[in-house]
């Protein structure tokens, strides 16, 4: 049987996971794993079933705190709350509102416009490898342009933009699996700072709307619905977090497949 309750904790593991993902398709596609406090499920046709069983929830919210004594739980309600309020961890009807909600406000043209400031703001990152010969992908370009440019699709000003990816960090651990008290409550304390930080600039855009995405989520509405403030600012939590992680990883990831492959970058 295999045994991989310390992978997490394994180099090798990071180094190629790989091989431990074939071991676990061909020997347990479906398990329980105590390292992850959840189920492990790793062949294709395994996830395509799951993913279309109505029996199975993104509505963890209940299991997660039962994690935490329950003077604990009581104490982190306002995280309970936001976490109930993201569409990763809500179920239809709910997630299909919150979804449509916010791609009605996250259009091409939106995305399209801010194409001549994301080449300039690559430009801005590139610009001293061409004057030092050599510059780091990871720490000077793909870790540090996704949080810029979700921070201008928000309108959140330039000086605050590395507070903003702090609050993100913090909620990004606790969802992604912190199950320490202190590592929650940080993210609940960065998600509550957030929302005080939002709540004025939201009342500012309901009055005189600019030419944000921020804005454009104020605004929308589908059949009589809209993001109450709650759900906008868990949203942009949810943006700052999905939009920042994810295109750090595929600049890099990207890079590596095409030096990889020296006639697909030629």
């Amino acid at each position: 049987m295999l045994e991989v309750r310390s992978f997490l904790q394994d180099p090798d593991f990071f180094a190629n996971p790989y091989a431990l993902y074939d071991r676990w398709r061909n020997e347990a596609p479906v398990r329980w794993e105590p390292a992850l406090n959840g189920w492990c499920v790793t062949s294709h046709a395994a996830i395509s079933a799951a993913l279309a069983d109505p029996h199975l929830s993104s509505d963890r919210t209940e299991a997660y705190l039962a994690a935490f004594p329950p003077d604990a739980r009581e104490t982190l309600w306002p995280f309970a709350r936001a976490r109930s309020d993201m569409m990763l961890f809500v179920d239809p009807p709910k997630h299909t509102r919150l979804r449509g909600l916010v791609q009605k406000a996250f259009t091409p043209k939106m995305i399209e416009q801010l194409r001549p400031q994301i080449e300039q703001l690559v430009s801005e990152f590139l610009a001293p490898a061409e004057a030092n010969g050599e510059f780091d992908l990871i720490s000077d370009l793909s870790e540090t342009l996704p949080g810029v440019v979700i921070a201008e699709l928000l309108g959140v000003p330039p000086a605050d933009r590395p507070q903003f990816k702090r609050w993100a960090l913090d909620f990004a651990t606790a969802i992604s699996g912190g199950r320490s008290l202190d590592v929650v409550l940080q993210a609940q304390t960065s998600l509550l700072t957030m929302a005080e930080y939002l709540r004025p600039i939201i009342a500012a855009r309901r009055v005189r709307p600019a030419d944000d995405l921020l804005s454009a989520l104020v605004a929308v509405e589908q059949q009589g619905e809209l993001l109450n403030e709650t759900e906008l600012v868990v949203t942009c939590m949810l943006l700052l977090i999905a939009g920042s992680e994810t295109t750090t990883n595929l600049i890099g990831n990207g890079m590596l497949a095409l030096l990889r492959n020296p006639g697909q970058l030629a």
